[in-house]
């Protein structure tokens, strides 16, 4: 087993420079189970990430896809995918989330919806804090696709998928893929600041994405109240 990997510092490990592609993959035991999120710190066992890098000239791009078992019913799992409001209290990078609109009859969920997200991760003195909007594409309870309508990124999509357990009593897999594109010269990160960025990108990418896996998975396996 290995830990997640600390981003190094400013334009330092492999693959910091334009045109870059490396690949980063990860499998976290019990033991490896760490609480720096100060919200749910959750234990990542079986947690599978693994990163690519393809970044060019113009921005960093990252592809991560993710899984993890999780002993519930798929039903339940996409309940709390799906319960948007309670998203900043389960995921630990999400600070705020707001559904904006949902097709009439779509209450139940299915269809289409859109998300307001105010979203963050930090790496040493720096933060990484991001306001998105995305469209959802529901398909309870197995799938669940997103793309970004506004914000800074110059483009993030990806999806959540409920994988049905092989036999009675084995675990559904959850996996979770994203692909997001940075543009290096973000306002916010210009002059001596450009290169914090790409180490807090590639932080969210190995360090907040498996943590969210792990949460959603200790909401999804909780006993009713």
């Amino acid at each position: 087993s290995s830990s997640p990997a600390a981003p190094g510092g400013p334009g330092s490990g492999p693959g910091s420079g334009p045109g870059s592609n490396f690949d980063v993959a990860g499998r976290w035991t019990s033991a490896d189970a760490g609480g720096a999120s100060g919200k749910r710190p959750g234990g990542l066992a079986d947690v599978e990430a693994h990163l690519r890098r393809l970044d060019d000239d113009v921005c960093f791009h990252h592809r991560v896809v993710a899984s993890v078992p999780v002993r519930a019913s798929a039903r339940r799992v996409w309940a709390v995918l799906s319960n948007y409001a309670r998203l900043p209290e389960v995921l630990p990078f999400v600070e705020a989330c707001d559904l904006l609109q949902r097709p009439p009859g779509a209450e139940g969920g299915g269809g289409r919806a859109r998300l307001r997200l105010r979203a963050g991760t930090s790496w040493g003195y720096a933060r990484l804090l991001t306001e998105l909007t995305a469209d959802l594409l529901e398909k309870p309870p197995f799938e669940m696709q997103f793309r970004l309508v506004q914000g800074e990124l110059d483009s993030l999509q990806g999806k959540w998928l409920v994988e049905p357990a092989p036999e009675e009593g084995a675990p559904v897999i959850l996996r979770f893929a994203l692909e997001m594109r940075a543009p290096r010269k973000l306002d916010r990160f210009s002059g001596p600041d450009a290169d914090i960025l790409q180490p807090l990108l590639e932080r969210f990418s190995s360090y907040e994405v498996p943590r969210a896996l792990a949460a959603i998975r200790e909401e999804a396996e909780a006993p009713p109240p």
